[in-house]
């Protein structure tokens, strides 16, 4: 699913764009928080967080555009 499909999705509140974003950029976030956060939490921790970011996404759908879907 690209990006543009993924907004509408998550838009109308379909479930199957969030798990596309997840499927798509967990890994990508995850790896972004561990850097952020280096060694000062746990990796419970870091995933928690990763989790959190795709929950705001999840609970914040309109202001999501396909040019700032990474930038949230």
């Amino acid at each position: 699913m690209n990006d543009k499909e993924i907004v509408r999705r998550l838009k109308s509140w379909d479930v199957r764009g969030l798990e596309s974003l997840i499927d798509k950029n967990d890994t990508y976030v995850g790896m972004i928080i561990r850097r952020i956060i280096l060694s000062t939490l746990s990796e419970s921790d870091a995933e928690e967080l990763v989790v959190n970011a795709f929950t705001m996404i999840w609970c914040n759908p309109k202001m999501l555009t396909e040019k700032n879907l990474l930038q949230v």
